[in-house]
């Protein structure tokens, strides 16, 4: 089947009821009945499994190209999971373009657990140093413990494509290739991209995690996290820490999630239509210094990994004055936090999606206090472009 028919029919007619309904019936119960003692049963304890959850996550192996996945309770918790199905000295490769609640939970949870973490600013040129060295990369200053830390062997790799805030696309094949080299696994999130307009394991991936409060969400009513895997072994691993932590999807938010995928390609594709328009007006105005959006990525082109270039737009203005006055004066976009809804919203960077991230880290990756994320909705591109034009005047 095609995507767009998986989206609607993938992880159906999980019914036990034998009445095969066409909308599929929640299941609130928490615990499920034995005939007898020593009874094998698909279900018997909502925590380790749920009609709603399991035909969810059917779907999103199915529209991931993946052989397994798993529903968390948030996208924090997804990414979490594949981190703790790793050994504790394990060591973790990222590009210093992250978001900055990956990058909080790393810092302050995981590295003092013994993990290691490496931000690379060319994560390929990164991985193809150490191709070249054997799992070695050239010596590290003396002060320079996350240098030094890379010279050990990397086990595993995670990228965002596009990143955030300022959507990079990472070349997916080249990375998975070059990582496969030296022995360590890929983990992507396609929180930004969606199935519907990239695959990363179709593309070389091992894992692919979301934030599916999202765009797979799409109506800003769902918290929820996905990780779907290429390989079954990897997989039980996934599915020991969801079962033995317990963040798991919860029946009625697993209803919602799979109801929302239904209409994933139908919203995004009209998004990205929205933000293409959004990003080249935005481009020809004189008041904003820099337009961030893949489509403008020369490695958008290249790589031709995206069907589209996606929904979000980053912008930077000159100063925090300049970034309030402008949000104060927007009528349709919504100050808030998050992205991927069907409402188009603006997050300040610097205080929100990046609060947690300390200043100088912020500073490193180019945010400033005039950075903002445009999360582009469904509405009339019209109206959208009226709305900034009238704010970006009271500049």
């Amino acid at each position: 089947m095609k995507l767009e028919t998986k989206l609607v029919h993938s992880g159906e007619n999980n019914s036990s009821s034998g009445l095969k309904p066409v909308a599929e019936p929640i299941v609130l119960s928490t615990n499920f009945k034995f005939d007898f003692l020593g009874e094998e049963k698909e279900f018997q304890y909502s925590r380790v499994g749920n009609p709603n959850r399991s035909m969810l996550e059917r779907k999103l192996a199915e529209i991931e190209f993946g052989v397994a996945a798993f529903a968390f309770s948030s996208g924090m918790a997804a990414i979490s999971s594949v981190i703790q199905s790793l050994p504790a000295n394990s060591m973790i490769l990222s590009p210093r373009d992250l978001y900055g609640g990956s990058f909080h939970v790393f810092e302050t949870y995981f590295r003092p657990l013994g993990y290691k973490f490496h931000y690379a600013d060319n994560i390929l040129a990164a991985l193809e140093e150490q191709s070249r060295h054997g799992r070695k990369v050239s010596p590290p200053k003396a002060d320079d413990s996350a240098r030094r830390d890379l010279a050990e062997k990397i086990d595993l790799i995670f990228v965002e494509s596009p990143t955030n805030p300022f959507l990079k696309i990472i070349d997916l094949k080249r990375l998975s290739i070059l990582a496969h080299k030296i022995g360590a696994m890929v983990c992507v999130d396609n929180t930004f991209a969606t199935p519907s307009l990239q695959n990363p394991i179709l593309l070389g991936a091992d894992i692919v995690v979301h934030s599916a409060t999202k765009f797979l969400g799409g109506h800003s009513d769902i918290t929820a996290g996905a990780v779907v895997v290429k390989s079954a072994e990897f997989g039980k691993r996934i599915g020991f820490v969801q079962k033995s932590l317990g963040a798991v999807l919860p029946p009625f938010d697993s209803f919602l999630l799979a109801r929302s995928i239904q209409t994933l390609d139908v919203r995004v594709r009209r998004q990205s239509q929205n933000a293409k328009a959004i990003a080249e007006f935005l481009k020809r105005n004189k008041k904003i210094g820099e337009v961030y959006y893949p489509a403008f990525e020369s490695e958008f082109k290249k790589t031709d990994q995206m069907k589209l270039p996606g929904a979000v737009v980053t912008i930077e203005l000159k100063s925090y004055s300049q970034a309030k006055t402008f949000t104060k004066n927007l009528k349709l976009f919504k100050i808030a936090e998050s992205l991927g809804g069907v409402e188009s919203i603006v997050n300040h960077t610097w205080s929100m999606s990046h609060d947690v991230m300390p200043p100088k880290v912020k500073e490193e990756m180019g945010i400033t206090k005039g950075t903002l994320r445009l999360s582009i909705g469904i509405e009339a591109e019209e109206d959208l472009i009226e709305d900034l034009e009238f704010a970006l005047s009271k500049i």
